[in-house]
């Protein structure tokens, strides 16, 4: 009986560490995409690219899509860049789904917008935000961007340490006096 109740505790914690790694993957990933991004952002595209395709072999492992196609359409652009395989090909299909969707339209269509930040909102972060400032909760983000509410969440995170507040409230007064929307 000693056996079997070590057994089970033994994987109460295995499950639990899973989805621990789970979300460390997840956070690697957004990394390197975010690093890509901005290497491509300085000039140096063959750095950019190296780190894509790191991104890509994780993502792969995982089945990750939808934290590449959160990034917009530059990253779809570098990504058409790299060796065809057929997850590449999945990921950009992704793409087309959301400019298909006219998720992405807009961000392409409309010109750069300056941001007076030291590391500048994302596209989806842009996204969020201007739902947050609509006064819409997470699970209603979630809904309408067709994300998690835990990736709501994770750009929430992010937005609040580029923007150097504390909550959703000061996000929302702090893009309105940067002039983001």
């Amino acid at each position: 009986m000693q056996g079997a109740e070590t057994a089970a505790q033994a994987l109460v914690l295995l499950e639990h560490l899973a989805g621990r790694i789970h979300e460390w993957t997840g956070r690697r990933l957004q990394s390197l995409l975010l690093q890509g991004l901005a290497y491509n952002q300085l000039g140096q595209p063959v750095l950019a690219l190296e780190l894509l395709q790191q991104a890509l072999t994780i993502g792969e492992t995982v089945g990750y899509v939808r934290l590449f196609a959160d990034e917009g359409p530059t990253l779809a652009t570098l990504l058409a860049q790299l060796p065809p395989t057929p997850y590449r090909d999945k990921v950009l299909a992704a793409f087309a789904k959301e400019i298909a969707a006219g998720l992405l339209t807009r961000a392409q269509s409309s010109p750069v917008i300056k941001q007076p930040l030291v590391e500048p909102l994302s596209e989806r972060e842009l996204e969020v935000v201007r739902l947050v400032v609509a006064g819409i909760s997470n699970k209603e983000i979630a809904d309408q961007l067709v994300i998690t509410v835990g990736t709501v969440k994770n750009h929430m995170s992010n937005i609040l340490g580029k923007l150097g507040v504390r909550n959703r409230w000061e996000a929302a007064r702090r893009v309105e006096e940067l002039g983001l929307l």
